[in-house]
């Protein structure tokens, strides 16, 4: 498998992210609107790398797992946040 670039890796992601947007219930659209910005801030900080999609996939759990503990996010939040991600 190639190395992604950041942007190509948030590019895919974001696309993901905004079919599941446009196909989700209204209760899942705070958590989709939470993970699309944390998609790009992770493309900013991580910008010269290139790596599998498997690192960026975990990197990008840990980033939004440090930001959810930060933000301190309600449980259900959390719960379906995490699914997203799985789903990405």
């Amino acid at each position: 498998m190639s190395n992604l670039t950041a942007q190509d890796w948030s590019e895919s992601a974001i696309n993901v992210l905004r079919v599941k947007e446009q196909n989700c219930a209204e209760t899942d659209l705070f958590c989709i609107g939470y993970l699309i910005p944390q998609v790009e801030l992770l493309e900013v900080e991580l910008i010269d790398k290139q790596a599998s999609a498997d690192w960026w996939q975990q990197q990008f759990i840990e980033f939004v797992r440090g930001n959810m503990s930060a933000d301190k996010m309600q449980a259900d939040d959390e719960r379906t946040i995490e699914q997203l991600m799985a789903d990405l």
